[in-house]
């Protein structure tokens, strides 16, 4: 069901996740603080309440802005594909400066990928709304394979049942 939905309605679907994600920290720093509160308060020497106080922070923030850590998330993500794919076409270069024989179809993934890197960093709402669907579409087929699973061991336990009681039976 959440494949379906991650398909349909990626956008929101992604927000809503960052949403539902900055109240459950926003809950966490709350009772963090409150535990922080009740060990203060019987003389036990405890840190200040920096951890609790930046999970209510953050949280709220989550809440009220996830587009915007949507796309902090995604422009970190294609920063790191961009690195990636750059450090392997120079690894790639230097490995050929070096007389070694590199075939140029070893260049293809790395550009790809820095390519791939440079996307997601220039248009970070529409390559979270294409990750959200390819995670939706990845949901949707596991959930088909498992339902087909299933239903091919149910029916492999009851010819193996079947079979064991048709065995006792002739054997009485």
């Amino acid at each position: 069901m959440l494949g379906i939905l991650m398909v349909a309605w990626p956008g929101l679907t992604t927000r809503m996740i960052v949403v539902i994600l900055g109240i459950m920290l926003m809950l966490s720093g709350v009772v963090l603080l409150i535990g922080f509160l009740r060990r203060r308060n019987k003389d036990v020497v405890v840190r200040l309440p920096l951890t609790p106080c930046i999970s209510f922070l953050v949280g709220i923030c989550m809440a009220l802005m996830p587009q915007l850590f949507i796309n902090i998330l995604m422009i970190v993500f294609g920063i790191l594909l961009t690195i990636g794919g750059l450090d392997q076409l120079i690894s790639l270069s230097t490995g050929r400066k070096l007389g070694l024989t590199i075939p140029w179809f070893f260049f293809i993934a790395p550009a790809v990928i820095l390519l791939i890197g440079l996307y997601i960093m220039f248009s970070p709402s529409i390559s979270a709304n294409g990750f959200m669907m390819l995670f939706g579409i990845t949901a949707i087929v596991f959930g088909v394979i498992v339902l087909y699973d299933e239903h091919i061991l149910n029916r492999a336990v009851r010819t193996v049942t079947a079979i064991e009681i048709q065995d006792e039976e002739e054997s009485l």
